[in-house]
């Protein structure tokens, strides 16, 4: 879908970075920057700068960055034209008349459509759990003691046997390419296409807002899978759902509760405990982890009372951990899920339980406790480690210190034994970074770095583009990407604000272009004045010049010695007097 220049630059006016990414991540302002722990990479140390004067942000630790398009892109793992649409709804500017109703052209014009045939779906499937082939259904419901009106709220259907809903579809002019395109059809080898949920239990699944995006089913036999989601779609990525937060975010005050199963979930509401989640039935995520810190600000995992839940929610802590969000954990007792626990013991017992959760350090340790005998040096030793690996992710550094102390007191094991335990991994993770973080400098050398600043001045100052359009070419960049972004800026009569250069070159098909752009900004220091940043940008055009008279004295060597090997006397003299006067040039002539 194409977007007119004009209507681009107006969202980028409007829409601010700083509250754009602040939804998706916590943001402490440091000077004129904000920062945060990168969304994109695992990192302990926050390394993801935002700024809010040049409308750009950039990463240090993976060299990822650019304008309010480029984050919500890589954020949500949407094309440009859906960035441009959620931004342009969310900042006022009406493009609906360059939304078009052709769905061949990009996912951002499907995405209506797949809205609609899931509303449609969902009726559908609750029709049937009403008709004579949803009995089934509608007694293992009731077998589990979900009543009407949470059926009916949570709009909870059933998929009958056969292809009913391909052949509803399909009178309804609706095409099984689109089809398969929402996850509702599965096409197979032998070309036949079937219902995706045959005989099932389903749970519509919806977005914050409330809108459908996908469906979670359960097997009413006792075939496995138990349960089976709807695949990836424009719409619906399990990895950033959770079931039931379009009606618990109204309720969550403080903290989250997060259970496995969507029957957990339905109980806890059913008991009038509202501020729950569910996790789709799979292992949480880092991205629902970060969707929950944008409305809690704690998160209370409760799992089920056995070896699987207990072994689940350590996992999980470590996560919790990465991500710096306040973590509780409560245990049930063995055996039972939430579901039947809140059954069992009702919902006064089951809240002082969620009052009591233990924080992750003694769960933890509690867990490892079980598993290893303390009175033996060796299991000693390896509890220590477990419980040093997790601390040593904690970034706030007193919190740190006070966590050790309580490890030094619970195993009766030095602080400073522990300390050399944390210096070992610290040495281990610096080891590591060093080979990681290479994004960047594989796409600019460091042979590169002069071109790369001298970039840097161009995209903050009006008169170092005037002072590189007198001195050099912009194919004296031996660096292909920042010699295509010194032709554009070359060629423009002003120099173009940074957030809209960057969507002005897209077309260009630069290599990394947000992320160069905004290393080559941020490496710069803010306190520079504008005398300065000429005096430096004079250097590195000589610097430049100076390469590349380095780089042609070079090759006429390479050329003379070839020449002599062939004895061929006449161009090895022409060669000769070249590379002459280029040794008594300064790079300008050449």
């Amino acid at each position: 879908m194409f977007f007119p220049e004009e209507v681009i630059e107006e969202i980028q006016q409007r829409a601010d970075i700083v509250e754009v990414i602040s939804h998706y991540l916590p943001l402490k302002k440091t000077g004129n920057l904000f920062k945060a722990l990168c969304p994109f990479h695992q990192e302990k140390t926050p390394s993801f700068m935002v700024n809010p004067q040049k409308q750009i942000f950039h990463c240090f630790g993976c060299g990822v960055g650019g304008n309010v398009f480029t984050f919500l892109m890589k954020q949500e793992n949407i094309s440009f034209p859906e960035a441009v649409e959620i931004l342009a709804k969310q900042t006022g500017v009406d493009i609906s008349h360059l939304v078009t109703g052709n769905i061949n052209k990009g996912s951002s014009e499907i995405t209506p459509k797949l809205y609609e045939l899931n509303e449609l779906a969902t009726a559908y499937y609750q029709n049937f759990l009403n008709r004579e082939e949803g009995k089934g259904a509608r007694e293992y419901l009731k077998k589990r003691k979900i009543s009407s009106e949470l059926i009916s709220k949570f709009r909870i259907g059933y998929a009958p046997f056969r292809n009913r809903l391909l052949t509803y579809l399909q009178k309804r002019g609706y095409k099984q390419e689109l089809l398969i395109k929402a996850g509702l059809i599965i096409k197979r080898e032998d070309g036949r296409e079937l219902d995706r949920f045959i005989n099932k239990l389903i749970f519509p699944l919806f977005n914050p807002q409330g809108r459908i995006v996908g469906f979670g089913s359960r097997r009413l036999d006792n075939q496995v899978p138990k349960y089976v989601n709807s695949p990836q779609t424009v719409l619906f990525n399990k990895s950033r759902y959770l079931y039931g937060l379009n009606f618990a975010r109204h309720f969550i005050k403080k903290d989250v509760i997060v259970v496995e199963g969507y029957l957990d979930l339905l109980a806890l509401v059913q008991f009038g405990i509202y501020n729950a989640v569910a996790c789709l039935g799979t292992a949480l995520t880092r991205q629902q982890i970060r969707v929950l810190q944008r409305y809690a600000e704690r998160c209370i995992i409760i799992y089920d009372g056995d070896r699987a839940g207990q072994e689940a929610s350590v996992r999980e802590l470590e996560l919790f951990i990465e991500e710096d969000v306040p973590v509780g954990v409560v245990e049930l007792p063995r055996g039972l899920d939430p579901d039947e626990c809140i059954r069992k013991e009702g919902k006064e017992r089951f809240i002082q339980r969620i009052e009591k959760a233990d924080d992750f350090f003694d769960y933890k340790l509690n867990f490892l406790s079980q598993r290893y005998d303390l009175e033996k040096a060796e299991d000693l030793a390896k509890v220590s480690k477990e419980m040093i690996s997790s601390l040593y992710k904690i970034g706030d550094a007193v919190l740190r210190d006070a966590y050790i102390k309580r490890l030094s007191r619970k195993l009766n094991i030095r602080e400073d034994s522990l300390y050399l335990e944390i210096e070992k991994l610290d040495a281990l993770d610096r080891k590591r970074q060093r080979k990681k973080n290479v994004s960047f400098k594989a796409s600019v050398p460091t042979q590169y770095r002069e071109e790369k600043i001298l970039l840097g001045l161009m995209l903050t100052e009006e008169e170092v583009i005037s002072l590189v359009r007198k001195s050099l070419k912009p194919d004296e960049f031996r660096n292909l990407s920042i010699g295509k972004i010194v032709r554009f800026l070359l060629s423009k009569e002003r120099r173009i604000p940074l957030s809209q250069l960057i969507e002005k070159l897209r077309k260009e098909e630069i290599e990394g272009l947000d992320s160069l752009i905004s290393s080559c900004v941020n490496q710069l220091e803010e306190s520079l004045d504008l005398n300065k940043k000429i005096s430096i940008a004079s250097d590195c055009i000589k610097r430049i010049k100076r390469k590349k008279r380095e780089a042609k004295l070079l090759d006429l060597q390479k050329r003379i010695e070839s020449a002599e090997e062939k004895e061929d006397e006449t161009l090895s003299s022409q060669l000769l007097e070249e590379y002459q006067r280029v040794l008594n040039t300064d790079g300008t002539d050449i």
